[in-house]
């Protein structure tokens, strides 16, 4: 038996977990985290059995932004990869990005360096050779 009082703040809430609970949550975020939850709820054959994964999802909206959350949860619908893993992994860099809306230009240019390898974002201009030969240098110095 659970006693409510007897559970963390966090959990307060967790008497009322039900799918319309978590849309709900997700939906005041954005359609891009709710069409996440949704998939994340549909992975499972009994959807309590989705209700951590969705609940940690959703607190990465209070740890980072809602608005980091929601850029991440598109991209992962958009990549197929609907799952806490993901999330987890990725939105600490959505929450490192401006928020400004760059120039058509500038986002080809940001796309082509920047690219989701396996579960984790990752900038490919860090492995160009000029930042390689520029660190290789850098590491010559310091061995003299």
């Amino acid at each position: 038996m659970i006693i409510p009082t007897d559970m963390p703040a966090e959990y307060k809430d967790y008497g009322y977990w039900n799918v319309p609970y978590f849309q709900q949550k997700a939906s005041a975020i954005g359609p891009s985290t709710r069409a996440l939850i949704d998939a994340v709820i549909r992975k499972y054959a009994y959807p309590v059995q989705a209700f951590r994964s969705c609940f940690g999802i959703l607190q990465y909206a209070e740890k980072y932004s809602p608005e980091a959350l929601e850029r991440c949860c598109k991209d992962a619908v958009l990549a197929g990869k609907c799952n806490y893993s993901y999330i987890c992994n990725t939105v600490s860099a959505y929450h490192k990005e401006p928020l400004q809306n760059p120039s058509p230009q500038s986002k080809r240019k940001e796309d082509a360096a920047t690219t989701i390898s396996g579960t984790y974002k990752d900038d490919d201009s860090k492995y160009s050779l000029r930042n390689l030969l520029k660190r290789q240098e850098t590491e010559a110095d310091n061995e003299d």
